[in-house]
């Protein structure tokens, strides 16, 4: 610090500061340009090509982090429940009968062979990711090889190991009012049924019912 009266050493100080106001303009000018050219440089390579480094990145993340690894467990639980609901209820509404156990078994292993190959982990402009699955084309997908495998191994699980408890939580989900003729069926209490209470994957608070007290997901179709 300067002592009271010194003008050189005022004038030194106020100099020095001048120029460190001039590096952090700089700084804040030069950062987005480079920040653009390098998503830029990222963008010039195709999402294709990037797709292997994404996977790996993915792999060894949920190999080494506890929180992402249950993260992925829950989105495929939830996804494969989903498409084992969409299967049988589906085939259960065109035929307007409770489906025989014998084909039910058969819409379960179809989905597992058939179903899952489109999903992938959804992938952001920066080639960020948050662990969510998705089959929408439109989104940037990180799928195949691992994720496709993943996804294959857990679905034979819960139709191997679970398919009692799929089912009667499927049948329980729904019901149906002959006189207005409308099947309803609650798809969160389905999910937290197999994926939060009884297999323990996801978060006990992941469907919770909305404002009105309907359950999440809650969907109706006439019969």
């Amino acid at each position: 610090n300067c002592e009271q009266g010194n003008r050189r050493c005022r004038i030194f100080e106020m100099a020095s500061r001048a120029r460190w106001w001039l590096v952090i303009g700089v700084i804040l000018l030069v950062a987005p340009v480079l920040d653009a050219a390098k998503k830029k440089q990222k963008s010039d390579v195709p999402f294709e090509t990037r797709k292997a480094t994404i996977l790996d990145r993915i792999q060894q993340e949920i190999h080494t982090n506890e929180t992402a690894s249950r993260t992925l467990k829950c989105f495929a639980c939830e996804v494969i429940a989903k498409e084992f609901h969409m299967a049988l209820n589906t085939e259960a509404s065109k035929r307007s009968v409770k489906l025989p156990l014998v084909d039910s078994i058969e819409l379960m292993e179809s989905v597992c062979d058939t179903k899952l190959a489109p999903y992938g982990i959804a992938v952001e402009e920066d080639d960020r990711v948050n662990l969510t699955l998705t089959n929408d084309p439109k989104v940037g997908r990180a799928h195949g090889g691992w994720v496709q495998q993943y996804l294959e191994d857990v679905c034979g699980t819960l139709f191997t190991d679970h398919e009692q408890l799929i089912l009667s939580t499927y049948e329980d989900s729904c019901e149906v009012d002959l006189k207005k003729r409308v099947k309803t069926c609650s798809l969160g209490n389905y999910l937290h049924q197999i994926c939060t209470e009884s297999l323990k994957l996801c978060p006990t608070d992941r469907y919770k019912p909305g404002s009105d007290g309907k359950s999440a997901g809650e969907t109706r179709s006439e019969l």
